[in-house]
């Protein structure tokens, strides 16, 4: 009987070391789960945005990083480029050039999943040196043989496309683009290239003008003919994070008009805005 109860003692004993050991295992392959899922909820974001949107987007996605602790990754560049990135790449979470033509083609493209915004609206503007040399006083008198125009590129950047279309809606559009002395890769470049002595009048973008109105003369167009684009934030159909993508994104539209504005863009639309 004595036997029996032994056995019996250290069969109980064999079972019970069992289940512990099933218990530390089932723990430990839980908390390495846990730790699996913090690391993934902290992959950084990566978003493509338009170089002439640095400024706002780099306080908006601090702000992000500090209320939701995921970081955002940048790559900066032109409207075009960024479309030719994410074309090749097919990866990413968050498309944001400067235009919405930019996003419209993405969207053809099958790049896009959803779209938020506007956020705010470029809004197109001849500046010029304080003194205004070439006496330029509407978009029209960009055609006078004494104008020597500073421009973004009018392929490859969002700016530059809108700027070409209203220069042909001047009727003028040859004669002024006779009067470009050269392009330059992004609208931030336009400003800075006039400033730096290059020309004696620039198509650059409103807050180019606000944030340094000592330094510049601004001539406004004519809302008959200008043409205003949306300023949106998208997120991409390779995003292997869609959740923290579409949060990122509805982030950027609630609090991002109220830093466009800072940063001197018009974050209200005109009568109408054109595409």
């Amino acid at each position: 009987m004595k036997k029996l109860t032994k056995q019996t003692m250290a069969i109980f004993f064999l079972l019970a070391s069992m289940l512990v050991l099933a218990a530390c295992s089932e723990k430990t392959d839980n908390a390495k789960t846990e730790k699996q899922e913090e690391k993934e909820a902290a992959a950084p974001l990566f978003a493509y945005v338009g170089a002439g949107l640095k400024e706002p987007v780099e306080e908006i996605i601090a702000m992000y990083e500090e209320e939701f602790d995921q970081k955002v990754e940048v790559s900066y560049n032109h409207s075009g480029g960024l479309l030719t990135q994410l074309d090749t790449a097919k990866t990413g979470d968050i498309f944001m050039p400067g235009g919405m033509t930019f996003v419209q083609t993405a969207e053809e493209k099958g790049h896009i999943q959803m779209i938020e915004g506007p956020i705010a609206y470029h809004t197109p503007v001849v500046i010029t040196p304080k003194d205004n040399p070439a006496n330029i006083q509407s978009i029209y008198d960009l055609a006078k043989e004494n104008v020597e125009l500073i421009v973004p590129e009018l392929e490859s950047t969002a700016l530059g496309k809108t700027a070409k279309k209203i220069f042909e809606n001047t009727k003028l559009g040859a004669e002024i683009e006779k009067r470009i002395l050269t392009s330059v890769e992004t609208g931030p470049k336009v400003a800075a290239t006039l400033q730096l002595g290059q020309g004696n009048a620039a198509l650059a973008e409103y807050s180019a003008w606000a944030k340094q109105k000592d330094q510049f003369h601004l001539v406004e167009i004519d809302p008959a003919i200008n043409l205003v684009d949306e300023i949106p934030c998208a997120t991409t159909t390779y995003s292997e994070q869609p959740e923290a993508a579409e949060q990122f994104a509805k982030f950027v539209a609630d609090k991002g008009p109220e830093v466009f504005e800072k940063h001197g863009f018009k974050i209200t639309p005109p009568a109408a805005v054109n595409q």
